[in-house]
């Protein structure tokens, strides 16, 4: 184009409120309503309105042929039942040609909170960008938040012109222009969008996408308080031999304690295996004589997971979670030695890690808090410790006393064997939910620990009161 007719052309173009960059870019980030792989992703463009939750939204995504791809339909029934999207997400930028990688930095795109729509949020914080990926096989930029974002909130995606196609013009907004004058007048997604243009230098803006973090802790926040309006009945140790028994043992008068576990089943028959001694010197180190007593119990607790390991949806505004059963959790307690201390023994209550037992390292490290008056008690994850028929024999100088060692696995997939995690997981069809039920379970049987330990449930000694300092739990 000759120099004068090109400057009669931006001219014209400024005076029509066009942007004249923007008209030389052929890269264009890509939005299109109907294919989330098409548009700026996550969105609230693949959702739906549902009064029930928080964020006042469902995921609404679309599947695929389920005759052809069922597991990939049976995730998306998961996600879709999610009143938001991830609070760490990978954001996905489709673009229409390859963009310059250079120019991604979180001046360029970035994420702008608009806030909850239950009153909570930073309005108008502004949150970068790291793991930038780009796909040359899509044209797909893949970044992630710099942040963990904030529950049931509201956030626009932001893609400014200083994003540059491989000519180095500013990537064009076409797409996301035609859908924006097009939105329907009170529509709330185009309500979004508009707000998200206001809290933005909308100067710079080529595309923009609103879309809601789902609600983290709301389930587990109605279950505490669930759990808050009930009294815990009080923890029991009359465990040993058939429940004739109270498994308070001195440390000292235990001649040695034998694990077996249940490793399957049979016939609908526990399986179990091999007797396997429990070393316990390691009570005896680094600090020798500072345990006093081991000792067995249960308690009970709610319990929320229903069919394949999974706790029933509900909604995050106005559902109730609802107990499918009860458990009777066993636990293994160690005190320290000497004199109870005015006001009960602080106590720690420790967590082992995934695939351990609560016969593990507890053992480990009893005496080091036992040192510092400290007691200790522990409970199995969900899913761990192998099949609940396994046993403990405490041998002491007055005869063996079997308790049971309390395992949460099951035989979740059929084949007769319970291993070390088994039961941990979510069952099909909703195992994308991997082992988030499982752990929020059992973060729903710590709560309920705690506040056994609280009301004098637990005492050990047997003198009609608890033995643990309700002020001092760790």
């Amino acid at each position: 184009m000759h120099t004068r007719a090109r400057y009669a052309f931006i001219v014209l173009a400024c005076a029509l409120g066009l942007a004249p960059l923007a008209t030389l870019a052929d890269v264009k980030v890509l939005f299109d309503e109907n294919d989330p792989t098409q548009t700026i992703f996550p969105s609230n463009l693949f959702t739906k309105f549902d009064f029930t939750q928080a964020t006042l939204r469902r995921v609404n995504l679309p599947k695929p042929d389920c005759t052809v791809q069922q597991t990939i339909c049976e995730d998306i029934d998961v996600l879709n039942e999610l009143d938001g999207f991830n609070p760490q997400p990978r954001i996905s930028i489709p673009f229409s040609g390859p963009i310059d990688v250079s120019t991604i930095n979180s001046d360029t795109v970035f994420l702008v909170s608009l806030g909850s729509p239950i009153g909570h949020g930073s309005f108008g914080e502004k949150v970068g960008i790291n793991q930038i990926v780009w796909d040359p096989a899509t044209n797909t930029l893949h970044v992630e938040s710099d942040a963990f974002l904030h529950q049931h909130t509201r956030y626009a995606v932001v893609v400014t012109s200083g994003v540059h196609d491989t000519d180095g013009h500013p990537v064009s907004g076409e797409l996301f222009g035609k859908f924006r004058r097009h939105f329907r007048f009170g529509d709330p997604y185009g309500d979004d969008l508009e707000e998200g243009m206001r809290r933005t230098s909308h100067d710079h803006v080529v595309a923009l996408s609103v879309f809601t973090t789902l609600s983290t802790t709301a389930i587990m926040e109605k279950i505490r308080r669930q759990l808050d309006r009930h009294k815990p009945a009080p923890a029991t140790f009359d465990i040993g031999n058939g429940g004739t028994v109270r498994a308070v043992f001195d440390l000292g008068a235990i001649t040695s304690l034998i694990a077996q576990r249940q490793v399957g089943v049979s016939g609908g028959t526990p399986v179990l295996g091999a007797p396997t001694p429990v070393s316990l010197i390691p009570l005896q180190v680094p600090f020798a004589g500072v345990v006093g007593k081991l000792a067995f119990g249960k308690f009970s607790s709610p319990n929320y997971l229903g069919v394949g390991e999974s706790i029933p949806t509900v909604g995050t505004l106005f559902g109730n979670p609802k107990v499918q059963s009860t458990n009777e959790l066993y636990f293994d307690l160690f005190v320290p030695a000497g004199p109870k201390p005015a006001g009960g023994w602080p106590i720690a209550i420790f967590g082992h890690g995934f695939g351990s037992t609560k016969d593990a390292a507890p053992v480990v490290i009893a005496s080091s808090l036992a040192q510092q008056g400290i007691a200790m008690i522990a409970i199995n994850v969900v899913g761990h410790g192998q099949g609940p028929a396994g046993t403990f024999t405490v041998n002491t100088a007055g005869g063996p006393v079997v308790v049971p060692i309390g395992g949460r696995g099951i035989d979740q997939n059929g084949d007769g064997a319970i291993g070390t995690t088994e039961g941990s997981s979510t069952a099909a069809p909703r195992t994308l939910l991997g082992s988030t039920d499982a752990l929020r379970q059992t973060v729903i049987d710590l709560m309920q620990l705690t506040r056994v330990i609280k009301s004098g449930g637990i005492d050990v000694d047997g003198d009609g009161s608890g033995d643990f300092n309700p002020n001092r739990i760790y």
